[in-house]
């Protein structure tokens, strides 16, 4: 689960690699709700294994240059420990 934000709003997104191949999906919490965590990760979480169920998985590459945080550390650009320097 990796936890950012988008125009104001916190955003929980979800990423699920099986196969090697990514599904990933997102929850935005509106500028009127009180974000919640837990909720948040459900809802990205479900969206993502809707995705691989419906086979639609993501591209890597982009996902490299969209959203590095989200990747397994395996296939980060800078290898694993890309996040902490």
């Amino acid at each position: 689960n990796y936890l950012g934000q988008y125009d104001g709003r916190k955003q929980s997104t979800a990423v699920l690699k099986i196969a090697n191949k990514y599904y990933m999906a997102s929850a935005q919490c509106s500028k009127k709700d009180e974000f919640n965590r837990k909720i948040g990760r459900a809802i990205a979480l479900g969206r993502a294994w809707k995705r691989f169920e419906e086979k639609r998985s993501n591209d890597l590459e982009s996902m490299k240059k969209t959203c590095p945080l989200a990747l397994f550390k395996e296939d980060r650009p800078d290898g694993p420990t890309s996040i902490t320097k």
